[in-house]
């Protein structure tokens, strides 16, 4: 790493520890919004074992701790979505700058945000109480097809636009997601990036902090 470039500090936590406490350490901030975890000087994997290992990508949520808000990296860098089969869409979130948070919840009850940025259509119904996922899956610029563009922006299937949109959306290289439901919420969004990040305690709620002696 070049010695000119600026870091900050976020929070690993330490796993097979006898409590839940984390490692503070030195991160390069990326132009996704996610850091690259650096290692500490002293970093020994055979005395720590860190959930995040030095060189790992990751997103950062602030939680509260002793010394007050920090950093705390809460996942790796995801290419792919997890399977969300007969999990829960919980909601969205509409924000400024072309940003949607979509809440949802897998299977197994572990809740993430997925959010999107650069989103330029969407269209959403029959949300209810409950909403059951079938299928949720995102599709890139080379896979959307002319349904995609009828269904996100209501168009009729004739018209001449949706060519049109078509083709600027794959010059644009948008990406769009996709909700099948077993229940309830249906629809699709267009977008231009995305990232996962798991929904971590309640605000209040705090962890140790560990530092070398």
């Amino acid at each position: 790493m070049d010695q000119s470039t600026e870091t900050t500090t976020i929070y690993i936590r330490l796993l097979e520890e006898a409590t839940t406490c984390s490692r503070p350490t030195e991160a390069v901030a990326m132009p996704d919004g996610s850091y690259e975890v650096l290692a500490t000087p002293d970093y020994d994997p055979t005395d720590e074992v860190w959930e995040f290992v030095p060189g790992s990508r990751v997103h950062c949520a602030t939680v509260d701790g002793p010394s007050g808000p920090h950093l705390l990296a809460v996942t790796a860098v995801a290419d792919k979505l997890p399977n969300f089969h007969d999990g829960h869409f919980d909601g969205l979130w509409i924000g400024p700058n072309e940003l949607v948070h979509v809440f949802l919840t897998t299977v197994d009850r572990k809740p993430f945000i997925l959010e999107l940025e650069g989103v330029k259509s969407m269209a959403l119904t029959e949300v209810k109480q409950g909403n059951i996922i079938l299928d949720l899956a995102i599709r890139s610029a080379d896979e959307l097809t002319p349904s995609d563009i009828q269904n996100v922006y209501g168009s009729d299937a004739s018209s001449p636009q949706v060519s049109r949109a078509l083709a600027a959306a794959k010059a644009e290289k948008l990406q769009i997601l996709e909700i099948n439901p077993s229940y309830g919420a249906e629809g699709t969004i267009l977008f231009k990036s995305w990232k996962l990040i798991p929904r971590v305690a309640e605000p209040g709620q705090s962890h140790a902090l560990r530092t070398r002696k």
